[in-house]
């Protein structure tokens, strides 16, 4: 077959198909659109190598029938097959997409109660994102959370970004003060999440608009209560702002300073009172009690061993709150120790018998979800009912052990004594109940113990006391549809290496002996071939 004239051109024809081609798949790269640039590119690939082909035919044969050609073609062939395989597995994967949460505390999945909240809301909610460029973690953090919310319902969320810089009006329109703010607008009704939004930030967010009302929950004071404020482990800041984040106003209340207690509570928390409430005020919340209705009242009280030097042996003070719990809600509070052994917990300063810890929940709404999650309580007193208020509803919340007892003689306590007595209640002893009177939607939670819910423990994040408090709260006012959700910690896996001899022998290992051995045995082998050789 005769050369063609023009066949010194076809390897220049050739070459710049092949450089427009690879441009071509460049553009697309870098743009992740096929516009008009990418198809001129490719264009012109096809193009020069088709005029490459055509200006030589007599070599493009050749070719085609040499032996790498052939062995080329087959590659080729798999290679596309391969590409294909691959296009097609990513199709279905587009087209059926699936998402599986590896981590140990699903950090990055939505609690059922988000989901819950979402799906509650009469109008869709359109999330306005206002970040800058300096602000570009809090914006791909926030992006992600929210695209777990569309996944739930994309017809109940929409979400934009806008740089409050580039649309200052806009900005103002919100009367924002911060960069890196979400604001959630549902109708007419709007609400905010300003810097790092979390989970618990914008389901609470999610209730605001759901329910704009007030929800005020009262911390008693005046009887030496825990303190609202920030400042040791034995305030309960922490709660506090568990709450706020969940549309809830947390307010202090001293019962001696009025005549009744406010109209506007949704819930009163007495948490750990160092001395006995008077029996005025008692008296108020009696009244309130016996006539308001969709109201809670949350009891957290220590065994009075804790406050009081009246606590001789098997002796105890007289309490007008203890008694009034008694008598109107049918709660009896044993003011003895608990003594849980096999549930005991370990600190610095040794094993503390008062010390335990509890996974085991009662079948109420306000626990049903706290499979796995352990409760710790630090002298807690156990609980029992009387069974005088036929028509409540009497669910135990918390649970000790079948070894467990609770401790009447103080004194064996101090002198370490603990083993159980005649006179002691056996396991398994209730450390929280809850009482309801459907006919007011009146509920009571009481835990016999309020280091539970302080921060030293709250903030432990291996523990569930945080859900704890927010399930049975939310239950006791109402709010099921903000039970479990509380914020996510990934749990931190730190190695800390106090052992000198261990730190050396692990330096050794991975200094030294790794990378000799290496060497000894690439020594090897090459001594071995070149003997063979």
């Amino acid at each position: 077959m005769q050369t063609s004239p023009y066949a010194r051109y076809a390897p220049w024809a050739a070459a710049l198909g092949l450089i427009a081609l690879l441009a071509a798949a460049g553009i697309y790269f870098v743009q992740g659109q096929f516009g008009t640039p990418v198809q001129v590119a490719l264009v012109i690939g096809v193009v020069g190598l088709v005029a490459g082909a055509l200006l030589d035919t007599t070599g493009l044969m050749a070719l085609l029938g040499a032996r790498q050609t052939r062995y080329g073609a087959n590659s080729a062939v798999a290679l596309l097959a391969l590409l294909a395989i691959v296009v097609i597995l990513n199709y279905l994967a587009v087209a059926n997409p699936q998402r599986w949460d590896l981590t140990e505390n699903q950090v990055n999945t939505l609690d059922a109660a988000s989901s819950n909240a979402l799906k509650a809301l009469a109008n869709p909610v359109h999330v306005i994102g206002f970040f800058s460029s300096d602000a570009a973690s809090q914006r791909s953090s926030a992006e992600t959370l929210l695209d777990r919310y569309r996944e739930i319902d994309p017809n109940k969320l929409t979400y934009e970004f806008v740089d409050p810089y580039a649309d200052p009006i806009r900005f103002n329109q919100y009367s924002l003060t911060r960069d890196a703010t979400l604001v959630l607008v549902s109708g007419d009704q709007t609400t905010t999440v300003e810097g790092f939004a979390t989970e618990s930030q914008i389901t609470g967010a999610l209730v605001r608009l759901a329910s704009p009302a007030a929800r005020t929950v009262y911390f008693l004071t005046g009887q030496g209560e825990a303190s609202l404020e920030a400042g040791d482990s034995t305030s309960v800041s922490q709660f506090a702002g568990l709450l706020e984040k969940q549309n809830y106003t947390v307010l202090a209340l001293n019962l001696a300073t009025t005549t009744t207690v406010p109209s506007d509570a949704r819930a009163i928390v007495i948490a750990g009172p160092q001395r006995p409430m008077a029996e005025e005020d008692v008296a108020k919340l009696k009244a309130f009690y016996d006539t308001a209705s969709n109201v809670a009242l949350i009891v957290m009280l220590d065994p009075s061993v804790q406050y009081s030097t009246e606590v001789t042996g098997t002796a105890r003070p007289g309490s007008a709150l203890t008694t009034y719990l008694r008598d109107s809600w049918s709660v009896l509070l044993r003011d003895d120790v608990v003594i849980d052994i096999p549930n005991r917990l370990r600190t610095s300063a040794g094993e503390n018998p008062a010390l335990f810890a509890s996974e085991s929940y009662g079948s109420g709404v306000a626990t049903q979800d706290m499979t796995g999650f352990v409760s710790v309580f630090a002298f807690a007193q156990s609980i029992s009912t009387t069974g005088a208020l036929p028509t409540a509803t009497i669910t135990p919340l918390v649970q000790t052990s079948a070894e467990s007892w609770g401790k009447l003689d103080i004194g064996a306590l101090s002198a370490g004594l603990i083993d159980a007595a005649a006179e002691d209640a056996l396991g398994p002893l209730d450390v929280a109940v809850s009482v309801e009177l459907p006919e007011r939607k009146v509920r009571l939670v009481v835990f016999g113990d309020s280091d539970f819910a302080t921060d030293g423990i709250l903030s432990n994040a291996q523990f569930g006391n945080d859900r704890l408090l927010l399930n049975t709260l939310n239950w006791a006012t109402g709010d099921e549809t903000l039970i479990n959700l509380t914020p996510k910690t990934p749990t931190s896996r730190i190695v800390t290496l106090t052992d000198a001899v261990t730190y050396n022998v692990i330096l050794l290992f991975t200094v030294v002996i790794m990378p000799v051995s290496v060497l000894i045995i690439g020594g090897v082998v090459w001594f071995l071939r070149r003997r063979h050789k």
